[in-house]
């Protein structure tokens, strides 16, 4: 059996980002700073967040 996949016209959310990047919630302090306790982030390592989207967790 195949699945039906539905196709999209490739514009579909062409100009979307603008949007998304400035009215998107962003995460309060307490998290990163959970994050950074919990995974002992200091800053002096590397870290990779692989399917980080936005990166609005993994950039700051």
């Amino acid at each position: 059996m195949v699945a039906n996949i539905p196709t999209y016209h490739p514009t579909l959310f062409q100009g979307a980002a603008w949007y998304y990047a400035r009215y998107r919630s962003k995460y309060p302090q307490d998290l990163f700073d959970l994050l950074a306790q919990r995974f002992q982030l200091n800053g002096r390592g590397r870290l990779l967040d692989l399917g980080c989207g936005a990166g609005l967790i993994a950039i700051p």
